[in-house]
């Protein structure tokens, strides 16, 4: 059972992808620049979260936005910040988890009022892979390739981002 976790992820993301392909490059050019837009926000809102929760929790900016811009990626954000430090790097985990949870919880409930579209930015890395599916399912087919998208973006951008933060004096 330990080891299934995995590979069903990856044949959810394939039947996705899948699902998206079929309608080809017109949804594409549908999501045009809010396709690129919300996965700076995204980060943006983070770095920005950050800076916030540095000045009202008291901790160090480095830490601080280390937490943050894990963007719901708590499988590369908690281990990488704990190699510099156990205790924020499971701060890091727990924090990054909560968003992936509060997405798949929020997105569902908030897309009764609010385009499915935006509320993506919620997920931040999570859209791409693990969420994906609740976009699938309560979103429009727009959304998804939009998720798809956006958590892709996120994840290139973490993947650049949280190593130079981390090596912030």
């Amino acid at each position: 059972m330990e080891g299934i976790y995995e590979p069903a992820l990856y044949f959810l993301v394939f039947l996705v992808g899948l699902d998206m392909g079929m309608e080809g490059v017109r949804n594409l050019k549908k999501v045009g620049k809010v396709g690129v837009v919300l996965p700076l926000i995204t980060v943006l809102g983070a770095i920005i979260a950050g800076i916030i929760g540095s000045v009202i929790l008291n901790i160090p900016l480095k830490w601080a936005l280390a937490i943050t811009t894990g963007c719901g990626w708590y499988t590369l954000a908690g281990p990488l910040i704990a190699q510099y430090s156990a205790f924020y790097g499971t701060i890091g985990f727990v924090s990054n988890l909560i968003r992936e949870i509060m997405m798949v919880i929020g997105y569902p409930l908030g897309v009764k009022k609010i385009s499915g579209k935006y509320l993506v930015t919620i997920g931040g890395a999570s859209t791409m892979d693990s969420t994906l599916a609740i976009v699938e399912k309560y979103g429009t087919s727009e959304d998804s390739l939009i998720a798809f998208l956006h958590g892709f973006i996120v994840t290139m951008v973490v993947i650049f981002i949280l190593p130079i933060i981390l090596q912030m004096p």
